[in-house]
């Protein structure tokens, strides 16, 4: 599929998905990216080995399917000056971005965590004390944490996890937040993940379902303590008539044997009972929807994804607009 070769001005490549975020720089060529898109969200995110950037979704248009994608956005980024942020005719007309999107992953926020990155999933910052990090192998502390991640099960797999060590305090939150989940009817979606809870002074592990920006939002899952040194997979059931978000947050405990890990994090369709019991603090109980009501919600989704940009028509899966 051919690029349209005409365009308003250079496209802004932002440090977060706002545009009153840092303009990081531009781009002003026509070649292939692969970012992450998440259905009825307005921007792509953009993953290479330096960092995480977002690009308005307006400005761009799918490559061909058969195009590679060019893996080191950075290398194409022309810096920021001040006539092209704030000066109305100093940015030049150039050919808009070719984008790959990958969306079926991620609208179901699925992620092994194993291409180093944290797929569509990102560290709140400003409402929470540290972040999430992505890891492999044992982590930096002795008796606490995984030796390996739980996807390959080797110290080559990767894994997140929060660490409990100075200067980290007792009750010290991270919070790892999903992309929007569509809410479709009144569908049950299943959230599994696999957790590691290892170390004396390990803290809590919980799971929230945020609607719109009301965050942590409602608590749905929570385990506290040593549970050994192993990987144990939780889940629990979630539903909403409204678009919503997941957080996972970790608590720091009550000293620095506390290392808490995440792996293999997926949302799937129907109801699934709380894993482990204990862990429970959902009212959600098992539907009485029909196959043939989950089947029509599943192709209205399906013709939500085919949607164009510009006119234009990406299939549905590995390219969309």
């Amino acid at each position: 599929m051919d690029i349209l070769k005409h365009g308003l001005k250079s496209t802004e490549v932002h440090s977060q998905p706002d545009l009153r975020s840092d303009i990081l720089g531009y781009l002003d060529n026509g070649e292939c990216f692969h970012g992450y898109y998440t259905e009825g969200n307005d921007w792509v995110t953009v993953i290479d080995e330096e960092t995480e950037i977002h690009i308005g979704r307006g400005s761009l248009f799918p490559c061909d399917p058969k195009t590679f994608p060019n893996e080191d956005i950075h290398a194409r980024l022309r810096l920021p000056h001040k006539k092209e942020m704030f000066g109305n005719h100093f940015l030049r007309s150039v050919g808009l971005k070719r984008f790959l999107l990958d969306t079926q992953s991620l609208n179901r926020a699925q992620c092994n965590f194993d291409l180093d990155s944290l797929c569509s999933w990102r560290n709140v910052h400003g409402q929470d004390d540290f972040d999430w990090v992505l890891y492999q192998s044992s982590t930096p502390t002795d008796d606490t944490g995984p030796d390996f991640d739980h996807t390959l099960r080797n110290a080559t797999g990767k894994y997140v996890f929060i660490e409990s060590s100075a200067p980290r305090r007792l009750f010290d939150a991270a919070w790892l937040q999903s992309p929007i989940i569509e809410a479709i009817g009144q569908l049950i979606y299943c959230f599994r993940f696999w957790y590691h809870m290892y170390g004396t002074s390990t803290g809590r592990l919980d799971v929230y379902q945020a609607l719109e920006t009301f965050v942590p939002g409602n608590l749905m899952w929570s385990v506290t303590g040593d549970h050994g040194n192993a990987w144990l997979q939780g889940q629990v059931a979630l539903e909403s008539a409204q678009n919503y978000s997941i957080i996972i947050s970790g608590f720091v405990g009550n000293g620095y044997l506390g290392d808490i890990a995440i792996d293999d994090v997926s949302l799937s369709d129907g109801y699934c009972d709380v894993k482990p019991p204990s862990a429970s603090r959902s009212d959600v109980s098992n539907s009485t929807l029909s196959r043939d009501k989950i089947e029509m919600a599943h192709k209205r989704s399906d013709a939500h994804f085919q949607l164009t940009v510009h006119g234009m028509r990406g299939c549905h899966g590995r390219l969309v607009t």
